[in-house]
């Protein structure tokens, strides 16, 4: 008989292993690490407004948005459905924790490095390369949004 780990039990420790079937592919089979499980959680809680452990698919499509994400809402019931088949499962409704690492992982999450990410919108906004964004930086990048709004 096969056991599916918790959540809990799956994210202990960093980094932690899939315990979904390998794609095959290549693909990492790297979940999230700790830090990362504790981001999507925290997250997964505020969009769990009836603290009921799920949200629906509209919710989980605003869920990965905020997460820099964006997932249509059949992508998101085509991961649900991919993650059931890989799980042998036919659990179907509302989206659980669980779920929602599983879907960030398959869409790389656990490969994104946030400090990285920072640093290079950092940068897009430091326009003289000083190290920190002065007013005229700010004012400059709004003059280029509504210069690009207005073509």
């Amino acid at each position: 008989m096969v056991t599916t780990p918790t959540p809990t039990e799956r994210f202990t420790s960093d980094p932690v292993q899939s315990p979904y079937p390998s794609s095959g592919n290549g693909e990492s089979d790297r979940t999230l690490t700790s830090r990362q499980f504790e981001e999507v959680r925290n997250v997964f809680n505020v969009f769990d407004v009836e603290s009921s452990g799920f949200i629906d698919v509209p919710t989980m499509e605003i869920l990965a948005r905020s997460l820099g994400f964006r997932m249509g809402q059949q992508e998101i019931r085509d991961a649900i459905q991919s993650m059931q088949e890989e799980r042998q499962t036919d659990d179907v409704g509302s989206i659980d924790l669980e779920a929602v690492c599983y879907i960030l992982h398959k869409r790389g999450y656990s490969s994104r490095n946030a400090e990285e990410e920072m640093q290079s919108y950092f940068r897009l906004f430091d326009r003289g390369n000083t190290g920190y964004v002065t007013l005229e930086d700010l004012q400059q990048l709004q003059r280029e949004v509504i210069d690009a709004e207005q073509r």
